[in-house]
C-alpha cells in the first residue's frame, strides 16, 4: 500500500520486473534495457529504439476489495485511519519492430519473439511481493494477471490512438493497487481501567445455612 505515488511505482516497477528478467535471459533476444518503456503506442514512431511498450491505459476501482469499510488504528499516533482505496490497473503490453531495412519478414518474426518472451517473463513473475509498496496492515501481494479475451479491447484501444499503427498487443490487469486513506479519527489512549465488582459471599452464606424444609 502506498501514498498517492504507488500507480507510478506499479508503473515503475512492471518495468524494472521487465527489464531485468529478459536482461537475465541469455537464450534469449538481446534487447537493451533502454528498449523497454513505459510509452503509449502515440508515443513510439519509426525512428523509435523502442521494441516493448507498456502502457497504463485505464484505472477502475477493485469493488470487491472497496466493499470493507474498517479502518485500522496507527498506535504510533493514536489514530483511527480509513482502509485504502483498492484500484485495478490496465496496462497494454506492446512488442515493436526494430528497423526492417526493408525486408519486413525478419522483423515481423522478431517482434513476435519478443512479444513472448515478455508474456513468459509476466507470467512466470506474476505475484509481486505486497511489501514492496510499504508496510501496513493492509500489504496484500499484487497479482500481474493475463486478460483472458482481449480480442476487441485492443483493436478499441488502438481505435482510440491518433496516428498509430496496430501492433501486436496483450492487456495484463495489476491488482489490488492500494492508496492510503489521509482520513483519520484521533482515538484517545487507555490510560487507566476501572473494575468493579459485588461481594455475594454473605448472601451466599445464608442460602447454604438455609433447610430445606423450611
Amino acid at each position: 500500500m502506498g501514498s498517492y505515488s504507488v500507480i507510478a511505482r506499479t508503473s515503475e516497477t512492471l518495468l524494472e520486473l521487465l527489464r531485468e528478467r529478459i536482461q537475465q535471459r541469455p537464450d534469449a533476444i538481446d534487447v537493451d534495457r533502454h528498449m523497454i518503456a513505459l510509452a503509449s503506442p502515440d508515443d513510439v514512431d519509426d525512428d523509435s529504439d523502442v521494441r516493448l511498450g507498456l502502457h497504463l491505459y485505464e484505472v477502475t476501482s477493485n469493488d470487491v476489495l472497496n466493499t470493507d469499510t474498517r479502518g485500522y488504528i496507527d498506535d504510533e499516533s493514536d489514530t483511527m485511519r480509513d482502509p485504502p482505496l483498492a484500484l485495478d490497473l490496465k496496462y497494454l503490453l506492446t512488442a515493436y519492430p526494430a528497423n526492417s531495412n526493408g525486408d519486413v519478414t525478419p522483423s515481423s518474426i522478431d517482434q513476435q519473439r519478443l512479444l513472448g518472451l515478455a508474456i513468459q517473463t509476466l507470467n512466470d513473475n506474476s505475484v509481486i511481493d505486497g511489501t514492496e509498496f510499504g508496510g501496513t496492515p493492509f500489504d496484500k501481494n499484487v497479482s500481474i494477471m493475463l486478460q483472458p479475451d482481449t480480442s476487441s479491447s485492443v483493436p478499441e484501444i488502438w481505435r482510440s490512438l491518433q496516428e498509430s499503427t496496430l501492433r501486436p498487443s496483450i492487456v495484463y490487469e495489476v491488482t489490488p493497487v492500494l492508496i492510503d486513506s489521509l482520513a483519520e479519527d484521533e482515538v484517545p489512549r487507555v490510560e487507566e481501567r476501572g473494575l468493579e465488582y459485588e461481594d455475594k459471599t454473605e448472601e451466599g452464606a445464608r442460602q447454604e445455612r438455609r433447610s430445606p424444609d423450611a
